[in-house]
């Protein structure tokens, strides 16, 4: 009698084709089931991260500021508690903060905890642009105007000019900055004509001609010493040679 032998089939211990079909289902859907995991484990942390308060802003705190409020700060950056923590837009965040009269600079950080830290740089006024009888306005030390005010700050002067010009703010702020507090105190006003015209009226009466922002530091020096003469007319503009009438 023939024996008629299957394709694959043999008789000792070799794996037929059945089996080896059996086992490549057998991997092929732990493969799936794998992927399967995978992907409900992925999308259980997405819906975590972007649609639960899980992982939100819990608080939101500011630093760096003086002259403005908390609130103003918190009121520009528009954060809401709440917000899942991936979902913030913290450049909008600090565009809108930074762009707050008084701020220069705005930087906001986040932490998994929920905390939102929002850190300014306020801007330092040098002197007030005076535009009129009551009316200034604040010029910080990159010789921006940035802010209206109604009356001058103490300790700081009051500057006249035509027509403001970034020259012309930065040579007053120039000025102004070179003078030490003593000096500053018998100033008034600071005139500002052009580059080479600036002239400072003292609240004695007399007035000082300074020349150009040039030499400042070294002007003030000798305007201090040149104070004891009394006079109605100091000229400073060469300091070398100073004058008075």
């Amino acid at each position: 009698m023939t024996t008629v032998q299957r394709p694959y089939e043999h008789q000792a211990g070799v794996v037929t084709l059945d089996a080896r079909r059996g086992g490549t289902g057998r991997r092929w859907r732990r493969r799936l089931l794998a992927v399967t995991i995978v992907v409900v484990v992925v999308g259980l942390l997405g819906f975590v991260v972007y649609a639960t308060p899980l992982i939100a802003v819990r608080q939101v705190t500011v630093a760096g500021n003086a002259a403005v409020t908390t609130q103003q700060i918190l009121d520009a950056a528009r954060i809401e508690t709440g917000t899942p923590l991936v979902r913030l837009d913290l450049g909008a965040a600090q565009d809108r903060v930074a762009a707050v009269p008084q701020i220069a600079h705005a930087t906001i950080t986040r932490s998994l905890g929920g905390a939102v830290r929002i850190t300014v740089t306020e801007r330092t006024p040098v002197f007030a642009l005076q535009v009129g009888p009551t009316s200034y306005q604040l010029v910080d030390k990159e010789a921006k105007i940035y802010l209206a005010v109604e009356h001058v700050p103490a300790g700081l002067l009051p500057v006249t000019m035509p027509s403001p010009t970034t020259r012309l703010l930065t040579d007053a702020g120039t000025v102004v900055t070179a003078l030490p507090a003593p000096l500053t105190a018998r100033v008034a006003t600071v005139e500002v004509t052009s580059p080479d015209r600036i002239v400072l009226h003292l609240t004695s009466g007399a007035t000082v001609m300074w020349g150009s922002a040039d030499q400042s530091a070294l002007k003030a020096q000798v305007l201090t010493a040149l104070l004891s003469v009394p006079a109605t007319s100091y000229d400073v503009s060469a300091p070398s040679h100073p004058a008075t009438k």
